[in-house]
């Protein structure tokens, strides 16, 4: 017996009300609610969630304080209500498919909107790339698939101490147990990409519990899951030298003098040589420009002026007595100018700072921070036939911070060196692991000066191309998810353009099947009715009971599908769901419609149709199961939409799940294709004989009939063959069996019989069937006398929900008009179903039997 049990984010609000149909509620809150740890075999539930019986009261409490108290909810009749109060999200995300970013709570970038509607790139069939998806379902992979995983956590990027760059990633699979294989980093083997590691977690373990993964492929990593956090405000911004664009005299051999009216000189050009940090138009800031005019009065010539000319021993500037009158002393000076002065800096870089920064870490909860710093170029100088390395020392402040970006303590510097090389020309790079406590201001700044003066060739030019903050993450394990963690080796010439194409083939472990049951077993699985099953008892996505199904005759269908076609890939499915706008209808439609199957509910048990060629109709429709002039019939001349080919889109298993398009003609050049995109197709085969059956029934169709039927076409399936009598004209001879005598039926309405013509009545059967038997005249006006018995009694009972249909045509060697395939149904209330259906033609399946290859 199932109880109800209902998980709410707000009980005032019912829109955030989810139901769940459970029959062991234990095991429900045990698997889906709180969270293993150690060993797992320790429950924990979480904090701010409560469970009521009956009635949100608190009389009615129920939340249990350990195992025991779990187990015994299973006495009580339910319903049941869980409660998420503020705080609890993180341990009930499992239950209402949270995304994997709550789940995990690590830090992403928060965009200007959230998609809650983004499909995970498993689907798509182009340019797959591993990229978050905020607020997205967790992908459900049922079957075998090649599976790009989602990125549950920022790529952290840091640099060891030769410089080598490697990329932590953390990236979620799929829900659920997965036999996991070939895992590819773009089209190499990661197997064989020297210095990459991939391991793979099974649900209820992560790189934070302590377990063992599922899988290695590698080195073992040794690094756990953090929450990271990039920086948007550093970007790859250039570190000044402190001398940039510069120049300070040396107080031991000063060069450097002042001439009226607007002169600066260079007494030495080859140690001064104002080319190399100047030029006309720019600006240029002195400071310490102060000479003694031999009166005892300090002239002070300090300020920001504007250059006018630049050469080697000599600058001008525009009216630099318009900015500081200081300059008019000069003039009364001897010589009209200065002596040389010690100790000057003139600095026309335009900057007010060289430092970069301040970067604010808004989270309280960062411990630490990865600061990477890169010399494109390398670091040497060379005078043409030697080079010489050239270290390059940078220094970080990091200073706590409030709310308001108050400091809250002293900042604290950490020094680190890039040594350079003289031989080794390529980018050099480090990384700086600085210590955060909270909200912290972070900036940079270089202190290694530039040789401008060198006689040759100086490149040290240092970039801050990215910041980290990270912070711990406290829990052990996400769920029941499989999840991959991996380290990259980041090569020099893929930096900045690399792509995350992590890619790996997946098979779902789903129940083993035990005659008309489930073992607990968990096996991988691509059959197409172990994944149906699988899906319908889902509790998060068919949520049917083992009541619903008919188990035997799903894989008695899925099995005659394949002897049909004589090829087991006809079987196989494999897809991602991830679209939480799919419900559970459509999931279980698109794995039958992938093996020419419809799913169908008789009563209230699920079942598969194979549609193929059969002489055999389901049900018969007449005017007593038909809403009165409801019907309506076009008739065809020309093929539907004037298609003149198909282009029926899949992914080939042969070519890593790669795009491919099955076309008829094979050529291309068909001009109006009907273009059909395909749901876990994955095989050649399949996917040319659907093809092939779309483009039949394009080409064939003559006949299209539309009608509002009563509640009998509940059990009618798509692609089903029924017969339908025509009642839009008058004389069809239909209605119901009012009573039977051995072979003499009594009808509801009186048959006309044409002389020399044989007849035919098509009767409706209880089991879903239609007889079709050759028929007389009978010895009264309402009866006739049937050539056979009927292969099932017949409905006939006046207390029954239908009497038995039945419709009387000549007998004549055509199914025109009379046999069709149901296109379309949909409910129009409780009691009626429109139905659309074309004509039945053998000539759809005429392919079946032809190998496509």
């Amino acid at each position: 017996m199932t109880k109800t049990v209902t998980i709410t984010r707000d009980v005032f609000d019912r829109s955030s009300w989810q139901q769940h149909e459970v029959e062991d509620v234990a095991d429900f809150l045990a698997l889906n609610v709180g969270r293993w740890s150690g060993d797992r075999r320790h429950w924990s539930w979480p904090e701010n969630t409560r469970l009521y019986h009956r009635a949100f009261a608190q009389d009615c409490d129920v939340t249990p304080s350990d195992r025991c108290d779990l187990e015994a909810l299973n006495a009580f009749p339910g319903p049941f209500f869980l409660e998420q109060r503020p705080g609890s999200w993180q341990d009930v995300a499992s239950v209402l498919l949270a995304p994997f970013y709550a789940l995990l709570g690590l830090l992403v970038p928060k965009p200007a909107a959230l998609n809650q509607n983004v499909n995970s790139s498993n689907n798509q069939l182009g340019d797959r790339q591993n990229k978050a998806r905020l607020l997205g379902r967790i992908p459900d992979i049922f079957g075998e698939k090649r599976s790009t995983p989602d990125d549950l956590m920022v790529p952290l990027r840091i640099f060891d101490s030769s410089g080598n760059e490697s990329e932590l990633s953390y990236f979620g699979v799929s829900r659920g147990e997965l036999d996991v294989s070939d895992i590819r980093d773009g089209d190499t083997l990661v197997s064989e990409i020297e210095g990459e590691t991939v391991e793979v977690y099974a649900p209820f373990t992560s790189p934070n519990s302590g377990d063992d993964p599922q899988l290695r492929v590698g080195n073992p990593i040794g690094m756990g899951v953090v929450t990271v956090l990039k920086s948007n405000g550093i970007n790859g911004q250039t570190l000044y030298p402190p001398n940039y664009k510069s120049y300070t005299s040396d107080a031991t051999a000063p060069v450097l003098r002042f001439r009226y009216p607007n002169f600066i000189i260079s007494t030495d050009d080859d140690n001064l040589n104002f080319t190399k940090f100047a030029e006309a138009g720019a600006g240029i800031v002195l400071s310490g420009a102060h000479a003694d005019d031999g009166s005892g009065h300090v002239v002070n010539l300090d300020g920001s002026y504007t250059i006018d000319t630049v050469s080697n021993a000599e600058m001008t500037l525009v009216s630099p007595a318009s900015v500081n009158s200081d300059w008019t002393i000069v003039n009364a000076m001897a010589s009209h100018q200065t002596p040389v002065i010690p100790s000057c800096t003139l600095d026309a870089s335009g900057l007010t700072t060289k430092v970069v920064g301040p970067v604010i870490v808004d989270d309280a909860t960062v411990t630490g921070a990865i600061a990477n710093l890169v010399q494109p170029g390398g670091s040497f100088k060379t005078d043409g036939s030697d080079s010489f390395p050239v270290a390059v020392t940078v220094r970080f402040g990091v200073t706590p911070v409030d709310a308001s970006g108050a400091p809250t303590g002293p900042e604290v510097t950490t020094d680190i060196t890039l040594p350079g090389s003289g031989v080794d020309k390529t980018q050099r790079a480090a990384s700086a692991a600085l210590t955060l406590s909270g909200r912290s201001s972070l900036r940079a700044w270089r202190t290694t000066p530039t040789d401008y003066f060198y006689k040759g060739t100086v490149t040290d030019e240092i970039k801050w191309r990215d910041l980290f903050a990270t912070a711990p993450v406290a829990m052990e394990d996400f769920g029941n998810i499989t999840t991959m963690l991996s380290l990259t080796r980041v090569t020099p010439t893929a930096l900045g353009v690399k792509e995350r194409k992590l890619t790996a083939l997946v098979c779902r472990r789903v129940a083993v099947r035990d005659g008309d049951g489930f073992l607990d077993t968990l096996a991988a699985s691509k059959n197409a009715a172990d994944v149906f099953c699988a899906l319908a008892l889902d509790p998060y996505n068919g949520r049917r009971s083992l009541a619903e199904l008919n188990v035997a005759q799903i894989y008695d269908t899925v099995a005659a599908v394949g002897a049909y076609f004589g090829d087991t890939s006809v079987m196989e499915f494999g897809f991602s769901f991830d679209d939480d706008q799919m419900p559970a209808e459509e999931e279980l439609t698109s794995v039958a419609q992938a093996i020419f199957c419809t799913a169908l509910r008789r009563g209230a048990v699920l079942e598969l149709v194979f549609e193929s060629e059969t002489p055999d109709s389901s049900m018969l429709f007449n005017h007593r199961n038909k809403l009165p002039g409801s019907e309506k019939r076009t008739m065809r001349f020309g093929a539907l939409k004037d298609y003149d080919g198909v282009e029926l889109n899949y992914v080939d298993s042969g070519n890593f799940d790669a795009a491919a398009t099955y076309r008829i003609p094979t050529d291309g050049s068909a001009g109006n294709p009907q273009k059909i995109d395909t749901v876990g197709v994955r095989n050649f085969r399949p996917a040319a004989w659907l093809a092939w059956r779309a483009y039949w029934k394009s080409q064939l169709q003559r006949l299209a009939v539309e009608f509002d039927a009563t509640e009998q076409a509940a059990v009618v399936a798509q692609s089903e063959r029924i017969l339908n009598a025509d009642n839009t004209r008058p004389g069809t001879q239909d209605g119901e069996v009012i009573d039977q005598d051995g072979l003499a039926l009594t009808l509801s309405r009186k048959p006309i019989f044409a002389p020399e013509t044989d007849y035919l009545i098509m009767l409706q059967i209880p089991d879903g069937t239609v007889d079709v038997i050759s028929i007389v005249p009978g010895p009264s006006p309402k009866t006739v006398l049937l050539a056979e018995a009927p292969s099932s009694s017949l409905s006939i009972e006046i207390r029954n929900a239908a009497r038995a249909a039945y419709w009387i045509v000549p007998d004549i060697d055509t199914d025109l008009g009379r046999a069709f395939l149901v296109a379309e149904k949909t409910p129009n209330d409780a009691a009626t179903y429109k139905l659309s259906v074309i004509n039945y033609d053998r000539r759809y399946y005429q392919n079946d039997t032809i190998d496509p290859v």
